[in-house]
C-alpha cells in the first residue's frame, strides 16, 4: 500500500479539534459531557480518529497496534459506526 498522499493529523494541534470537540459533546450531552470536557476528550488519538470516520473526512480507521482493544473500541462505540476504507488516518501521538 502506497501511503505517500496520507495525511497525518495531529489531534492536539488540528483545526478540527474544536470542530470535533462541539460535535462530540452535542452527542454525548444526555451523559453530561460539557463542551470543555469533549475539548480534552479530543486530544484522544482514538476520540479523534473516531470523530473523523463519524464526519465522513476518513472512510476508517485503523488502531490497537499502540492502544487495548478496550481503549479502541470503546471509543469507537461512544461516537461513531465503522466504514469499509481509509484515505487519511490521524497520526498516533
Amino acid at each position: 500500500m502506497d501511503i505517500s498522499a496520507a495525511t497525518v493529523l495531529n489531534p492536539r494541534t488540528s483545526e478540527l479539534s474544536d470542530q470535533f470537540a462541539a460535535q462530540y459533546a452535542e452527542l454525548r450531552k444526555k451523559k453530561g459531557v460539557t463542551l470543555e470536557q469533549a475539548r480534552e476528550i479530543m486530544h484522544d488519538v482514538s476520540y479523534f480518529g473516531t470523530m473523523l470516520v463519524h464526519s465522513n473526512i476518513v472512510d476508517g480507521m485503523v488502531s490497537g497496534a499502540a492502544h487495548t482493544t478496550a481503549h479502541t473500541v470503546g471509543r469507537r462505540s461512544r461516537s461513531s459506526r465503522p466504514r469499509p476504507t481509509c484515505r487519511r488516518c490521524p497520526a498516533s501521538s
